[in-house]
């Protein structure tokens, strides 16, 4: 069973387009995740990591932030 935003096997775009969640592993398209950014004062955003739909809600939900 496919959920949102998963990647079907018989469609696999370049691997630049996909993002693996750092809490629970799933790949899914980066355009579907959340991604958690740093940046320093006069330079590029870095790319921390990202996070699906569902963990980003439970990290949200842990730290009482939401």
């Amino acid at each position: 069973m496919l959920l949102s935003g998963d990647i079907p096997d018989y469609w696999r775009p370049a691997e630049r387009f996909i993002g693996r969640c750092v809490q629970c592993g799933r790949e899914m398209m980066k355009k579907n995740m959340v991604t958690l950014l740093a940046r320093e004062y006069g330079r590029n955003p870095r790319t921390l990591g990202h996070y699906c739909p569902e963990c980003w809600a439970r990290f949200i939900e842990e730290r009482g932030v939401g």
